[in-house]
């Protein structure tokens, strides 16, 4: 499963400062707006999915020394035409546990996410759309497919959280 390597200790430590909101954000917001105003939600989809679990995890894992899962997210590939008004984007979401270099869990996903409405619209304010409201949008979808994962399993991982800005 494809990922950027880079991963956090909890999933609401992968929402990069710059797509945080408030009083001094660091976009066009006005530009941002226009797109958020307009963009209608047309499907997200499960594209990939990968889940692998080693014995020795579930004998790790009731050690005292078990490790923590570590969380990915990340904007995958995207597609806009403006004269069309639709936008894809790929979102991945993964976990994984390490022991000694060894990965003994593994879970990876990859969702699309379609949108229409957005004729004529900055591309760059598509863009940064795509990647803000596509985590939020994608990530509930990752937690249900976690949580079954995790049932079906024994994995007893931790009921992951929400996220939020």
């Amino acid at each position: 499963m494809p990922h950027s390597g880079k991963a956090a200790a909890t999933p609401q430590a992968l929402v990069p400062d710059d797509d945080r909101s408030g009083p001094k954000p660091s976009f066009d917001v006005e530009a941002y707006n226009a797109v958020a105003r307009t963009a209608k939600l047309r499907r997200i989809a499960l594209l990939r999915s990968h889940f692998s679990v080693h014995p020795a995890y579930f004998t790790l894992m009731s050690t005292e020394k078990a490790p923590k899962p570590r969380y990915s997210g990340d904007f995958g590939k995207y597609y806009f035409d403006s004269e069309k008004g639709r936008a894809t984007c790929e979102w991945k979401w993964g976990i994984k546990v390490v022991d000694k270099r060894k990965i003994t869990l593994s879970i990876g996903v990859i969702y699309i996410i379609i949108y229409s409405g957005l004729e004529n619209q900055n591309e760059d304010s598509v863009i940064r759309y795509l990647k803000r409201v596509g985590r939020f949008s994608s990530y509930p979808y990752f937690r249900a497919h976690v949580s079954q994962l995790n049932w079906e399993s024994g994995a007893n991982l931790p009921i992951l959280p929400t996220i939020a800005t």
